[in-house]
């Protein structure tokens, strides 16, 4: 008989790890992420199937994602779809990589509108 794991298991291995420490699950080993509470849910692309979330009371939110031979579990310490902490989220995932967007449109925007100066006068 092939055992099968419980959602509620693999979530509290992968709640006692650090933030983002993904736990590689089987395909046969979860059945029906709605059944165990995760909601549908948008992820960045990472050659995923389908993503699922699942918020938790301390408002850590369990981010599984099924890809073709396996799926994925692990934890973000901001659930992204509590506006405001969307912009929270994006800046906890991406971290230092924010910054430097940020910087970098400011300085598209700064060219942008010195082309546009030259061009006026």
């Amino acid at each position: 008989m092939k055992k099968s794991y419980k959602f509620n298991d693999m979530e509290q291995v992968v709640l006692e790890g650090e933030a983002h420490a993904t736990l590689k699950i089987s395909l046969k080993k979860l059945k029906n992420p709605e059944k165990a509470g995760y909601l549908p849910s948008m992820g960045i692309p990472s050659g995923q199937e389908k993503t699922w979330r699942k918020k938790m009371p301390d408002g850590r939110s369990l981010h599984l994602k099924r890809y073709e031979t396996h799926y994925t579990l692990h934890y973000d310490t901001i659930h992204p779809e509590d506006f405001p902490t969307l912009l929270a989220h994006v800046k906890a995932d991406l971290g230092d990589y924010l910054d430097l967007i940020v910087s970098g449109a400011r300085v598209v925007k700064r060219i942008t509108q010195s082309i546009k100066d030259r061009k006026g006068k």
